[in-house]
C-alpha cells in the first residue's frame, strides 16, 4: 500500500499495479555439474542440449509450438527460475517452479506460454555461469 501524498491523510489506500508481466531470469543449477551443449538435435551424453536456433538473436517470442532443447532423465530438475526483480534471493531459494514456465515431453523442453526472451549469454559456459535469459510470459489475443 503506497501514500501518495503524506500531507493529506484522507483515509483511502492506493494499490499500484504495474501492466508489465513479471520478468523472470532462466539459470542452470550450480550445485550439480552439467554438460550443456547447443545443437540442432539432442546430443547423446549432454544434460542439457539447447536448440541452435534459441541462440541466432538477442531478443525474440518463442511459441508453445517452439522447441528450447532437450534434457535427459532428469527433465527440468536443472532449471533455476528467479524472479528478476527480486534482488535479495538467495541462490538456493527458486520461488518459482520450472514446470509454471516450461513443458518436457519426452525429454524435448517447449514454453508453457508465448514467451518473449532476452538472452543473457550465448556460449556454454556463459550460460551455466550466469544464466541464459530473462523472459516474461506475454499476452495473446
Amino acid at each position: 500500500m503506497v501514500n501518495l501524498d503524506s500531507d493529506r491523510v484522507t483515509g483511502v489506500e492506493n494499490i499500484i499495479q504495474t501492466d508489465s508481466p513479471a520478468l523472470f531470469k532462466l539459470s542452470f543449477r550450480q550445485d550439480i555439474p552439467l554438460a550443456l551443449t547447443v545443437q540442432s538435435k539432442p546430443v547423446f551424453g549432454a544434460n542439457i542440449t539447447l536448440h541452435k536456433n534459441l541462440l541466432a538473436h538477442a531478443s525474440y517470442i518463442l511459441s508453445p509450438a517452439d522447441i528450447v532443447g532437450w534434457v535427459d532423465s532428469n527433465s527440468l530438475s536443472y532449471f533455476e527460475i528467479n524472479n528478476a526483480s527480486d534482488i535479495n534471493h538467495n541462490k538456493y531459494d527458486v520461488p518459482c517452479l520450472p514446470s509454471q514456465f516450461f513443458t518436457c515431453e519426452r525429454g524435448v523442453i517447449k514454453v508453457t506460454k508465448p514467451t518473449r526472451i532476452n538472452l543473457i549469454a550465448k556460449n556454454s559456459d556463459d550460460i551455466l555461469r550466469y544464466g541464459l535469459c530473462f523472459f516474461a510470459h506475454i499476452k495473446t489475443r
